[in-house]
């Protein structure tokens, strides 16, 4: 039988009524079924009568079924002409938000109930009634007693898996451990869904080998376990296959959840980038409108990326940040534009030499937009390797470099076109 719904696992003797009486409990139907045995075999009797007896080698050590793949190229990282300036920027940011990739998900995510128990902390809304934004990751009091809590997020870039398969599965990865650090919390394991097409065509078990590896990669590098997965294959029509898609959930633990921060910009503190922008453009959003293919992706640096999220996680438990986003798509412009959905802006001057376009719509991996409580900065910028002030908060959203504005926005009809794409759609 392949019942939906089940699952097994080892108890030791002791505790095998209190989990007995705890299924009882919840109407949960449960039963010991079994007990380890010293010889290593594996045993199956019904009625009393044996019906199996394998040898363990015999069943774990059968061969390693291995269809033909052809490996996707993954040190292209070669980077190509810059394409021409925007000679309009602020058009060009108004076409990134509203881009329902991105643009304000919150007609679906009403649909469903966050509520349940009671117990959400951070809701995957944020912010103040009526101007709420997005969160990078939701957090629960699972514990009645206890300040403890979890925290849970979810990622993948089906644009940048299709670009490059093992560099993309990293960056997923890596958004996961960024998402929950956003919140303060430290990521204890991952649960993956694996989604791909025909494996029997060797460029599509390409990708699947080249993902594994990431997965395998990334999570040695963050030293957590993926505790549950599934894999769905063969999802393709006629027109071809759906892009290698890991969706990855990350479960995070938070030691104090009273000093969890969202991502919604607050009246008082000033604004920083926490880790450098390279030019990375493949597979950005911003390439994509301009419909330009480029094959530098952003690639992942754990080494150096672990010990600057623990630091994040830190000043947020020292009460040293007040707002937090992650930078991922649509790069360091629609980071901050997401926060400043709340209501409040923020004057921003770009302070990196790299072009304008670049540094607002990189989306190079290991940096968040955080904003740090007055009095607290001098503290905050000596924790990291890369840490520098962009920034106030205002009554609109501006960007400059080199003293020179490059857009202004008045936030509430910057909002309107954030808000207004899945609306149209589905409303």
């Amino acid at each position: 039988s392949e019942s939906q719904e089940r699952m097994m696992f080892t108890v030791k003797p002791e505790n095998i009524e209190k989990v007995l009486d705890r299924c009882s409990a919840w109407d949960v139907e449960a039963v010991a079924i079994g007990e380890v045995i010293a010889e290593k075999r594996n045993i199956v009797k019904y009625n009393d009568i044996e019906i199996l007896n394998l040898d363990l080698e015999f069943t774990t050590g059968g061969p390693v079924y291995n269809r033909p793949y052809n490996l996707p190229e993954r040190n292209n990282l070669n980077s190509i002409e810059l394409p021409t300036l925007p000679t309009d920027l602020k058009n060009m940011i108004k076409r990134i938000i509203s881009n329902p990739e991105v643009s304000s998900k919150d007609w679906v995510i009403r649909q469903y109930d966050h509520e349940v128990r009671g117990v959400t902390v951070i809701k995957p809304i944020q912010g103040k009634i009526g101007k709420d934004v997005h969160g990078d990751s939701s957090v629960l009091k699972p514990v009645e007693n206890s300040w403890k809590g979890l925290a849970l997020t979810a990622d993948v870039n089906p644009y940048l898996m299709e670009a490059n398969p093992y560099h993309g599965t990293m960056s997923a990865v890596e958004e996961i451990c960024r998402n929950l650090a956003s919140v303060g919390a430290r990521i204890d394991s991952l649960a993956d869904c694996l989604c791909f097409g025909n494996p029997r065509r060797p460029d599509i078990m390409g990708q699947f080998r080249a993902s594994c590896e990431a997965l395998r990669d990334a999570g040695t590098a963050v030293d957590v376990p993926y505790v549950s997965g599934n894999v769905s294959l063969y999802n393709e029509t006629q027109d071809g296959a759906i892009p290698p898609t890991p969706v990855l959930m990350g479960i995070g633990l938070v030691k104090d959840i009273r000093k969890c921060v969202t991502s919604d910009m607050k009246n008082e503190g000033t604004i920083w980038l926490v880790g450098k922008t390279r030019e990375e453009m493949g597979a950005s959003l911003y390439y994509r409108t301009l419909g330009v293919s480029c094959p530098k992706v952003p690639i992942t640096d754990f080494e150096a990326f672990m010990p600057r999220m623990e630091q994040l996680i830190q000043a947020i438990e020292n009460g040293e940040v007040v707002a937090c986003h992650d930078i991922s798509t649509g790069g360091l412009a629609l980071s901050i534009i997401e926060m400043c959905m709340s209501g409040i802006g923020a004057k921003i001057e770009l302070t990196s030499d790299l072009r304008a376009d670049i540094e607002l719509f990189s989306e190079t991996n290991g940096r968040w937009v955080v904003q740090v409580k007055s009095g607290c900065e001098k503290d905050f910028e000596k924790r990291f390797d890369f840490a520098v002030k962009i920034g106030d908060v205002d009554d609109r959203m501006i960007f400059a470099k080199n003293g020179k504005e490059i857009s202004s926005f008045e936030i509430e009809k910057l909002r309107n076109d954030w808000i207004s794409p899945i609306w149209d759609r589905l409303a």
